[in-house]
């Protein structure tokens, strides 16, 4: 039963086997038939791939060659558009190069006739010049005179005649011409200088200081003189006690240390300690009072005209406030240039704060000039551009005194403002021998003319008026004289302001009747 058991189970097992076999075997065919069915379907797609592409191939080749034909055709229709343009080009070089064959042959006929032409020519002017010296000398022999002598009497004869004249004509026109400007100057000075007064010269190198009685004039001289020369030490003024009551002067050529001096003496006086130890005491505290004073003085004049400057120079403006000029305070005067160029400046259209600086800081040297070699104008230049000033400013410092020649009208303008204020009435004051000097000196360069008989100076020097003799000046040669005159006093001499020169002459005819 047990050998049947496994039979059967064994039979079961190859049937089993047998059966998954023959499923194995068919799926295989059915596998083999399908991938034989896609093997053709892929072939079929193959060839109809391989055809299709053939044809796009075959398409674009032949669009290509078609475009190819196209390019190729239109090259050479430009080669022949070319070709054409180079002939027309050649035909008319060719037209051109035969009309310059032409030109040059005219042109080689025409220089052999200018060079016979300028044969001729010369051959006229050597005959005309034999001509010319043959009638020359025919004249010469005439007339006695060569020609030299001819041509320089006819031009004698000539400025004779014209010289009258033309002197006339030019005094016309000049006195024209000084009318309309010295009207219009008039206008614009006046305009400029009525905004503004002045006070009149009155300082000089000497302070007075009041002494209450003879004991205050002992205590400050000391025993033997003692506090005096202390004084004098320290200060650096000389101090003057005569006879003269209730009063001691001190004398300095340097305004800032006459005026610490005299604000010491004050001090001392009101203090009626005096020694050595306090006038040194006394003397700090004025050179401090003073400093303030000057920087203060300054600061208002800057502040009145608008203006700011560098330390070092309102420093300076302020040693101004004790520095005079012919009596005449030099920052006043240095204010008053200022606001008369600004107002010039103002008239005439010009840079009026420009014109307010250069006219304050014209004389800016003048307060280191005391004990100095240079002159003020020198010291204000080197000043200026150690603070790198303005070169209006610059120039015009300098051509104040004529020292540089102005670069801009505002030193014009400032030269005229520094004349005005030197020259209005009571600005300075001038001593007799300076005066004199001057006077003396107007007369005889007007004197040293030929035909002058007489010279009087009027008016403090600001005319004078010339008397010509009659019969050696004439109308028009006066009018000339008269400008000669003015020009030589201009470069010969200093002055402020103008001189007015005036020439007179007068004709006389005188007969007796008997």
């Amino acid at each position: 039963m047990d050998q049947t058991v496994w039979i059967g189970a064994g039979a079961g097992l190859i049937a089993g086997a047998v059966a998954v076999l023959l499923v194995v075997l068919v799926t295989n065919r059915q596998r083999k038939n399908a991938g034989r069915d896609l093997l053709d379907l892929a072939r079929k797609e193959a060839d109809r791939l391989k055809k299709s592409a053939i044809n796009e191939g075959r398409e674009e080749w032949a669009q290509q060659e078609k475009k190819r034909k196209e390019a190729l055709k239109s090259r050479e229709r430009k080669l022949t558009q070319k070709e054409r343009q180079l002939k027309s080009r050649e035909t008319e070089i060719r037209a051109q190069g035969k009309a310059a064959q032409e030109t040059e042959m005219q042109l080689k006929l025409k220089e052999k006739l200018l060079d016979h032409k300028e044969e001729e020519q010369a051959t006229l002017k050597k005959e005309l010049k034999e001509l010319v010296e043959q009638e020359r000398a025919r004249i010469e022999s005439l007339a006695s005179l060569s020609m030299e002598e001819a041509r320089q009497r006819l031009m004698d004869m000539a400025r004779e005649t014209y010289e009258s004249e033309a002197a006339t004509i030019a005094a016309e026109i000049k006195g024209n011409a000084r009318e309309n400007a010295g009207r219009l100057a008039r206008e614009i000075i006046t305009t400029a200088v009525e905004k503004h007064a002045a006070e009149t010269a009155s300082e000089t190198t000497i302070k007075e200081v009041a002494i209450p009685n003879n004991r205050i004039k002992g205590m400050v001289i000391g025993r033997e003189g003692r506090n005096i020369k202390c004084f004098e030490a320290v200060s650096g003024c000389k101090m003057i006690v005569d006879e003269t009551p209730d009063t001691i002067l001190i004398s300095s050529f340097d305004p800032v240390r006459r005026e610490v001096a005299r604000v010491a003496l004050e001090s001392l006086i009101r203090s009626r300690n005096f020694s050595p130890r306090t006038v040194q005491e006394a003397m700090k505290k004025a050179a401090n009072k003073v400093e303030n004073q000057m920087r203060e003085a300054a600061t208002r004049v800057l502040k009145d005209l608008k203006l700011k400057v560098h330390p070092t120079l309102l420093s300076m403006l302020g040693r101004l406030k004790y520095r005079t000029s012919y009596g005449q305070n030099v920052l006043d005067h240095s204010a008053e240039v200022a606001k008369i160029a600004g107002g010039l400046a103002a008239e005439l259209g010009m840079d009026v704060m420009l014109a307010r600086r250069a006219g304050l800081l014209h004389d800016i040297g003048k307060a280191d000039s005391n004990g100095s070699e240079k002159s003020h104008v020198t010291l204000g230049v080197e000043v200026c551009r150690r603070v790198r000033e303005h070169p209006v400013v610059i120039n015009a410092v300098m051509a104040h005194h004529q020292e540089a020649p102005p670069i801009d009208p505002i030193s014009e303008l400032v030269t005229a403002a520094d004349i005005l204020s030197s020259a209005r009435p009571g600005s300075r004051r001038d001593s007799v021998d300076s005066y004199t000097k001057r006077v003396e000196t107007l007369e005889g360069i007007a004197d040293s003319f030929p035909g002058v008989n007489r010279v009087y100076a009027l008016y403090a020097g600001r005319e004078i008026r010339v008397i010509v003799e009659g019969d050696k000046v004439d109308d028009g040669r006066a009018e000339k004289l008269s400008s000669d005159i003015a020009t030589k006093i201009s470069e010969e001499m200093e002055f402020p302001g103008a001189i007015k020169v005036v020439v007179i002459r007068e004709a006389r005819g005188v007969a007796m009747a008997s």
